[in-house]
């Protein structure tokens, strides 16, 4: 059977350098903003930022690296917080990623683009704004675009708690040509916006966001931030990755196989994911600074990842259930890059794992950097420390009782022959993921018990 994951979030209520260089990027000399409604279709990102372009996929800048796992806030307009949750914002997580097919990893400027296929479609957007990526307006030399993220007020700064956007205006690609600002490092897939004196821009921590035209009330994507040399200097307005020339390249991934977008005319629902041999669920609830908290499930002793979280907001509830094989052991490691755990005070985070059913087998928080915990499945389904012996011949652990996962070729194991069957990218199927979420109302710490009473309460939006 194939390793899935079944992410539901319940109700937890307890609580640039050189032209080649790297791209960086972060808004400078711009205006705060304190409501999801002024640009719904922002997404914070860990790192970065993007722009909710259908209800179930990202745009971004493809430097910004492999985001599959990562959990990411649409309609943000308050770092790391769900604040004006209903018609406000919404968490998901990136369930797939792809870079543009022609981007140089090398140079890291060119082509910039990627997109992350959420594991649900957002629906309920806050008013305000409507995004517009198909079909946008021709530029001319001076036209007001905004550019808004949570990057750097100032060069080597640090960013807002607050989002940001600032209004620059667009230079032709033949002006920023010249030999006084990019040379010839600028190609017909990107665009420049800034002012020749210096003083606004966009840079580090803005790196995939969006800069917009404002008609009316629609905003026309023209833009991925991209890169910058140093930040809002004379001369050096910001680069993005030109949107039109990517519009080809987003319809054709979108309405791929492999994203299946519910945008396409041809989309097909996915079957829901059931556990039939066995089942794994994490309940965790981040600290207050939960950009630092993430976790990996593998197959002990080897490589294998099953599946993997990375969590942006703080002070937050989730709930994942991964399916499981049976009579197969796993490595779950909890992390937390800076090295406190999951305790920032005075509100503290914590996790627990456990088979439907069973009582939680491990139950934790209080740690440093990592803290691993190991444990098998019988072929009973139940968690155990150490595999039994089975007697050869034991059908108990039939091999016709795989995942009802809709096909999708899942890492399998061949009774046959012994062998694991591989089936998908890296030899195992994309998990179908589905996560809601909800974030604690007044940021306080209840206990652990009344987290566990109201844990089969789902929040859905």
């Amino acid at each position: 059977m194939s390793h899935s994951i079944i992410s539901t979030l319940t109700a937890l209520l307890l609580t640039a350098t050189a032209v080649q260089a790297i791209p960086q990027a972060y808004i400078v000399g711009g205006q705060s903003h304190t409501a999801a409604s002024d640009f719904p279709y922002f997404v914070e990102m860990i790192g970065c930022g993007g722009a909710l372009i259908t209800p179930d996929a990202v745009l971004f800048a493809a430097h910004c690296g492999n985001v599959i796992g990562n959990q990411v806030i649409i309609s943000s307009f308050h770092s790391h917080t769900l604040e004006g949750n209903g018609n406000g914002a919404h968490v998901r997580f990136c369930e797939d990623w792809v870079q543009h097919s022609k981007w140089d990893v090398n140079t890291g400027i060119n082509w910039d683009f990627a997109l992350c296929k959420l594991d649900s479609p957002v629906e309920n957007l806050a008013d305000g704004a409507i995004l517009e990526w198909e079909n946008t307006p021709s530029l001319n030399q001076g036209d007001d675009l905004i550019v808004m993220g949570y990057g750097y007020l100032t060069e080597g700064g640090y960013g807002p708690e607050y989002l940001n956007s600032v209004v620059v205006p667009y230079i032709p690609n033949n002006r920023c040509r010249e030999p006084g600002m990019y040379g010839g490092g600028i190609t017909d897939q990107m665009l420049c916006a800034g002012f020749m004196a210096g003083g606004k821009d966009a840079c580090q921590g803005d790196s995939g966001g969006p800069i917009v035209k404002r008609v009316g009330n629609v905003d026309h994507h023209v833009g991925v931030v991209s890169f910058g040399q140093g930040c809002a200097r004379a001369s050096k307005p910001g680069v993005y990755a030109r949107t039109s020339e990517a519009v080809p390249w987003i319809r054709e991934t979108l309405c791929s196989n492999r994203f299946n977008s519910v945008w396409c005319d041809d989309y097909s629902p996915s079957p829901p994911v059931v556990c039939n041999e066995a089942q794994l669920d994490v309940l965790l609830l981040t600290d207050g600074y939960g950009k630092e908290n993430s976790w990996r499930l593998t197959v002990q002793d080897s490589d294998e990842l099953i599946t993997k979280r990375q969590y942006t907001a703080n002070n937050f509830g989730n709930s994942h259930s991964i399916c499981l094989n049976q009579m197969e052991c796993y490595t779950f490691n909890m992390t937390d890059y800076f090295g406190d755990g999951m305790c920032s005070d005075p509100n503290c985070g914590f996790y627990e794992l456990r088979i439907p059913g069973e009582e939680p087998f491990f139950q934790g928080g209080s740690f440093e950097f990592s803290q691993l915990t190991r444990f098998c499945i019988d072929n009973n389904g139940n968690k155990v420390d150490v595999l039994p012996d089975v007697p050869q011949g034991d059908n108990n652990n039939n091999s016709n009782n795989n995942n009802n996962n809709g096909g999708g070729g899942g890492r399998r194991k061949n009774k046959k022959n012994g062998k694991k069957g591989k089936g998908g990218k890296n030899g195992r199927r994309r998990d179908r993921q589905r996560d809601l979420h909800v974030e604690t109302g007044d940021g306080e710490t209840e206990t652990r018990e009344r987290v566990l009473r109201v844990r089969t309460r789902e929040i859905l939006e």
